[in-house]
């Protein structure tokens, strides 16, 4: 009998024993299971990837829990929620989509659930920090779930096979389990698009009589392509980015290239990542090797030039560099130091020698005067300092000693041992 009711759905587990995944939440003893096990639901919040038992675990809480109503986060209203509330019996509200909320059906869950009016359990895909208010998060016991991995899809998958040949189709030949392990792989650790790219192809099994060896390509052809796990705006983008980051600091270019064609594969916008390329060329690797910096800026007028799919080789190569060239902070160490100082030790004035002497008065007032022309200094250096009064001795640019930085490192030594409390050459007060 055909039916448009997902397989997913069809075969949602019915209790404890046939939920797949999540063992580091459901152990016994793990006050989520207790939960389940004893009926005593308390407040708390699940979040996780879609397909990774989410709404399984809520059809097993609104058959264990007296009193459960299952709903949508878009669907609750001031008016439904003052409903619950003049039942005059606590209810077990289980929330999915519960980034749905809005602050004003927050606001009337808050007093219904300090009250004990309400237990409310919710779920959500996304990070909650962004669309729940804390008042209401601090009543909750935040749970994670975890992406199922390819071993516990091919459990779910078997069960979704010994379904579909159980009577609802046809008899069909036996199920090559290497599709299994195939589509478990290709699913991304969504249950629920592993189930939808197993009817698919269970349909080609039956209009067919037997299957091809599997390969990803005639899988693609078959079911479809999974969706990768991406979202440009939530966690998975800044988990993401922070993976391709942190492995080019790391001077891992196999990694790297890894997050950045995931990336690119789940719609990131190209000039994005170049972007965050443009600031690793100068935070991490800075003055280790300037080209970097060139490179990527060279990059970006790429991107704009040519777009994607080509433009993704030029990404790779400046990805490879950045990964492999000598890393140093120093510059934005610098940075941070200067910012310390003048949050320190305040905005002190410009010395006299250093101002600007535009007129006649200047001078006899003191600008310029003192100032030593560096082309008139045999060292070409000029004067011992040119911070202002008191902070002479300071330094913030401490250079390392990999790549071009260590050049720069001897450079600096050089002449700060040339450099005098005073020092006779001729003192040329004129404008900057």
């Amino acid at each position: 009998m055909q039916t448009s009711v997902p397989l997913a759905e069809r075969i949602r587990p019915m209790n404890l024993g046939a939920f797949v995944g999540q063992r580091h939440l459901l152990f016994r003893g793990h006050p989520l299971r207790e939960a389940l096990e004893q009926q005593k639901p308390f407040s708390m919040l699940l979040v996780g990837p879609p397909g990774s038992g989410k709404t399984s675990l809520f059809a097993l809480m609104a058959g264990r829990f007296p009193g459960a109503i299952l709903t949508k986060g878009q669907d609750i209203t001031a008016v439904w929620v003052r409903s619950l509330k003049d039942k005059g019996s606590p209810v077990v509200l289980l929330v999915d989509e519960a980034h749905r909320l809005s602050r004003i059906e927050q606001d009337r869950l808050l007093p219904m659930i300090e009250k004990g009016e309400a237990v409310f359990i919710g779920a959500t895909t996304e990070n909650p920090n962004f669309y729940l208010g804390r008042a209401i998060l601090s009543r909750l016991s935040v749970f994670r779930f975890e992406a199922l991995n390819p071993e516990e899809i091919v459990a779910i998958l078997k069960r979704g096979v010994l379904f579909l040949q159980g009577g609802e189709q046809p008899a069909a030949p036996a199920f090559l389990e290497a599709w299994l392990d195939k589509i478990a792989r290709a699913a991304n650790g969504d249950a629920r698009v592993a189930l939808g790219m197993l009817e698919r192809v269970y349909a080609q099994l039956l209009a067919k009589g037997s299957l091809p060896e599997p390969d990803h390509g005639r899988l693609m052809e078959i079911a479809g392509q999974a969706p990768l796990p991406y979202d440009r705006t939530g966690d998975e983008h800044y988990d993401e980015i922070s993976a391709f980051i942190k492995s080019m600091r790391g001077s891992d270019p196999d990694a790297a290239l890894y997050w950045l064609v995931r990336m690119i594969e789940g719609g990131e916008d190209p000039l994005f990542l170049v972007r965050r390329m443009l600031i690793l060329a100068a935070e991490d690797i800075g003055n280790a090797d300037p080209n970097a910096l060139v490179l990527a800026s060279a990059l970006k007028q790429t991107i704009e030039l040519v777009g994607l799919p080509e433009g993704l080789i030029p990404m790779v190569q400046v990805c490879i560099y950045l990964s492999l060239a000598p890393k140093s902070n120093a510059a934005y160490a610098a940075l941070n130091q200067a910012k310390r100082a003048l949050k320190t030790l305040g905005a002190r004035p410009v010395p006299d020698f250093l101002r600007n002497p535009v007129s006649a008065l200047d001078r006899k007032l003191g600008k310029g005067v003192g100032y030593i022309y560096p082309h008139d200094d045999p060292e070409r250096i000029g004067n011992a300092s040119f911070l202002p009064k008191g902070m002479e001795s300071l330094s913030f640019y401490q250079p390392g000693d990999l790549g071009f930085e260590k050049v720069l490192k001897d450079r600096l030594e050089a002449l700060k041992a040339k450099k005098r409390p005073t020092r006779s050459a001729k003192q040329k007060p004129e404008s900057s």
